[in-house]
């Protein structure tokens, strides 16, 4: 009688080896870096949504691609391709026959939506009945006698003594009363996500220089400006309003 060895495991699925597990980690994180890399199409693709207002065109539930093309103006296979893409990311739902509805995510994008991402999802372009442009170095003088600056997603392109030599000039430049409106995105304070703004900070880094701030940040260099610091107001995450007045 021959000796019973151990049976032979040819055939028979068994625990994946080290190196099939290391693989697959290697694809995943590949994949994942990738989908960072083309986030750049990704922010481009909410805007054309955005700027089509389509979120407000499904506020009453899914319509097809066709209609929303011609409500919008918009080549029906190429706003398909916009759609479809931003299903997979969970800002709409795709249902059969091509039509599509809202998520959680992209009732964001309606222009009614509190909180709503919509305004700083698109980008103002036009000149509208009474705004006037004028070229100028703000680092030198900005339009005198305003009663209100807005430096919206200015000052973190420059570092502190650049940012308070803006706001110096926005000083000396006021009406009687007047005040500057900041508008930029905050590092919370609160425990509030930080990795928004972070990732911002480390895009001036290596962009402009400039940085991401605190409330606390803006408020001294509101000081320094020779303003007073006035409310502090939350908007869309992670963006917030910093009221400075004259002293």
């Amino acid at each position: 009688m021959s000796n019973i060895g151990p049976a032979s495991t040819s055939g028979v699925a068994g625990p994946r080896s080290s190196e099939a597990r290391d693989t697959e980690t290697e694809r995943s994180s590949a994949a994942s870096l990738l989908r960072l890399i083309w986030g750049i199409h990704i922010s481009r693709c909410v805007y054309v949504v955005a700027e089509l207002g389509i979120a407000d065109l499904l506020a009453d539930g899914a319509v097809s691609t066709g209609q929303l093309a011609q409500r919008t103006g918009s080549d029906e296979p190429s706003l398909y391709r916009v759609l479809r893409l931003l299903a997979a990311l969970d800002v709409f739902q795709e249902h059969d026959g091509g039509s599509f509805s809202l998520t959680a995510i992209g009732e964001r994008l309606r222009s009614d939506a509190t909180p709503g991402m919509r305004s700083w999802a698109t980008t103002v372009l036009e000149a509208l009945g009474g705004i006037q442009v004028l070229a100028g170095d703000f680092f030198e003088q900005v339009p005198r006698g305003a009663d209100c600056y807005v430096l919206a997603n200015v000052l973190h392109d420059w570092d502190n003594a650049r940012s308070v030599q803006i706001l110096r000039n926005c000083r000396r430049s006021m009406a009687r009363g007047g005040r500057v409106l900041i508008v930029e995105r905050l590092i919370p304070e609160d425990g509030t996500d930080p990795v928004p703004t972070l990732l911002s900070d480390i895009n001036m880094l290596i962009l402009t220089g400039g940085k991401e701030r605190s409330n606390a940040h803006y408020g001294e260099l509101i000081h320094a400006a020779g303003l007073k610091l006035g409310t502090i107001q939350p908007v869309a995450f992670p963006y917030g309003v910093i009221e400075g007045l004259t002293a």
